[in-house]
């Protein structure tokens, strides 16, 4: 996690250079690095780890991947209580867009390091919201599953409880394990 203001975007170019160091250490296996992020979490992962060379699974818990959605179906009341809770949203709508991780997913995966083939999403991406989130509307992970063409194996959408997947937090651990140990028998 990168200390200070929660919202900042900036904090993007620090997450990109935090996983290049932890790559670069000699006693980290680059074929085992993992990723997982929360709420705007997911977001910033999602744009600094999903197109990363050296991320090998990434799990993105209700995220808003599309930050000009987010902001375009807000109430101006969820609007207000988002910047009285100190959130701050780009005034920019293409700030907005550069910082939203849907404009770095691609549909056939990505390349990791050494492969001249893409590493197909499901083998090394796992999303999870609640229908019920009044944070971030889960229709933003639809979006991403469709984008990222996800099969049903490689997300989860709870039907109760809250943004923080409260009272499903042995079922998110479950998940996450389950994924975690997929990516890891599939690793080269």
């Amino acid at each position: 996690m990168t200390p200070g203001d929660k919202s900042d975007f900036r904090q993007i170019d620090d997450c990109k250079d935090f996983i290049d160091t932890v790559a670069a250490l000699p006693y980290v296996n680059r074929n085992k690095i993992m990723v997982v992020g929360m709420s705007l979490g997911a977001t910033k992962a999602a744009v600094v780890a999903y197109p990363h060379p050296d991320v090998r699974g990434i799990i993105m818990m209700s995220g808003a991947y599309d930050l000009l959605f987010t902001k375009n179906s807000m109430s101006k009341l969820e609007y207000l209580l988002y910047k009285a809770n100190g959130f701050k949203f780009p005034n920019d709508d293409k700030e907005l867009e550069k910082y939203s991780a849907v404009n770095y997913f691609k549909a056939e995966g990505i390349c990791l390091r050494d492969e001249v083939k893409p590493t197909p999403n499901n083998a090394r991406v796992f999303m999870m919201a609640n229908k019920n989130d009044p944070v971030v509307k889960y229709e933003n992970t639809l979006n991403a599953i469709q984008l990222l063409n996800l099969p049903p194996e490689n997300y989860s959408i709870f039907e109760k409880r809250g943004h923080y997947f409260e009272g499903n937090e042995y079922w998110v651990a479950i998940e996450i394990n389950s994924f975690i140990q997929a990516v890891l028998k599939n690793e080269k």
